[in-house]
């Protein structure tokens, strides 16, 4: 089930449908829901993005930034909006537990063989003095 702050609830049966009024809206699940973000630029009004076109043909960052007034904080805008998440039931298939037990015993095994080899190298090295 959706969180009640990602969609107004509206029943669909395509996108087209919750375009109206968030242009962002999808149908999911039967429901129309808008992304939990809200994107746009978020810089300081100090600076200003240069126009690519005007960048001389060596500029090393071609549509770089420019300082349009030097006064003002140079800051980024985060914006969260009310968080929350969506969880969709996954079931396993029968022979995944199966394989994880076969893996983990395959890896214990493993772990053991090394710290076999292990002990009887440094024991044929001292051994042998």
């Amino acid at each position: 089930m959706l969180p009640a702050a990602a969609g107004d609830g509206r029943a669909c049966t395509a996108d087209s449908e919750c375009r109206e009024p968030d242009a962002d809206a999808m149908c999911v699940r039967g429901s129309c829901a808008a992304p939990p973000v809200y994107t746009h630029d978020a810089f300081s009004l100090g600076i200003a993005r240069r126009d690519p076109a005007t960048d001389a043909p060596d500029d090393a960052l071609p549509g770089g930034w420019t300082v349009t007034d030097a006064s003002l904080p140079n800051w980024a805008e985060p914006y969260w909006g009310a968080l929350s998440t969506v969880v969709w039931e996954y079931g396993a298939v029968p022979a995944e537990g199966g394989a994880l037990l076969a893996a983990g015993v395959i890896g214990a095994a493993g772990a053991w063989g090394a710290v076999k080899a292990a002990r009887a190298v440094v024991a044929g090295r001292l051994a042998a003095g």
